[in-house]
């Protein structure tokens, strides 16, 4: 049994793109359903359903420290690029403009926004 702070891992099809043909292949949505008990000994479940239109139009779907419920995503892969080109875009982007707040001396995020 898992314990409060304890952690899993989920790793999509998509990340085996042997397996992957094309975006007809890739998943359509995630479902997650976690079962506990409370404090007070009570049964509690929190349910996550993401759906994707695949179309990577909108990318990260999740990022790092987002919550859903009482979970709360550690970290996130990037998606396979040729089945993603956005992905790559935004992922540079990204990592340009952490590096732009690097070298002006920027250490919040307040400064980026």
């Amino acid at each position: 049994a898992m314990q409060h702070g304890d952690t899993f891992v989920y790793e999509s099809f998509a990340n085996t793109p042997e397996d992957i043909e094309g975006v007809v292949d890739l998943p359509r949505a995630l479902q997650v359903n976690i079962e506990g008990t409370n404090q007070n000994g009570e049964g509690i479940t929190n349910v996550i359903v993401i759906t994707f239109t695949n179309d990577c139009t909108f990318f990260p779907v999740v990022a790092p420290e987002h919550t859903m419920g009482w979970l709360r995503v550690k970290s996130v892969a990037d998606p396979i690029p040729q089945l993603c080109p956005a992905a790559a875009v935004t992922t540079k982007t990204q990592g340009e403009d952490e590096q732009d707040d690097v070298e002006r001396g920027s250490s919040s995020d307040s400064d980026r926004n």
